[in-house]
């Protein structure tokens, strides 16, 4: 009895951590700029691609983007699926996840 009431409360204060630090979307935009201009650094892009994509490609990023607001956490969709989410927050990006999970996918293969 006593280890459902503790479990209980501890799944409420989960919840009420996760609604009160849930990001906003100006947090979304600031990552999504930090993390664009991080991998701006890491690719070198040549002459024709840097005057077809010009050096905005973030803000014309975020504008397709669509900030959706759930109770316990935050979805960020673009042609309307699902390419971020939020919570605790922190942001992650789908394709970070894809992109890790199939690195190590390949590793495994590679030892068998």
């Amino acid at each position: 009895m006593f280890k459902n009431i503790i479990i209980a409360v501890l799944a409420v204060l989960l919840c009420a951590g996760a609604a009160s630090s849930r990001p906003g979307e100006e947090s979304f935009k600031n990552w999504y700029r930090q993390r664009a201009k991080l991998l701006a650094a890491t690719q070198h892009k040549n002459l024709l691609e840097k005057i077809f994509h010009g050096g905005d490609d973030a803000d014309s990023y975020l504008n397709r983007c669509v900030y959706k607001d759930r109770l316990l956490w935050a979805d960020v969709e673009k042609d309307g699926k699902v390419v971020c989410s939020g919570a605790f927050n922190r942001w992650v990006s789908y394709e970070d996840v894809t992109g890790v999970a199939a690195a190590a996918t390949a590793a495994k293969r590679a030892k068998s």
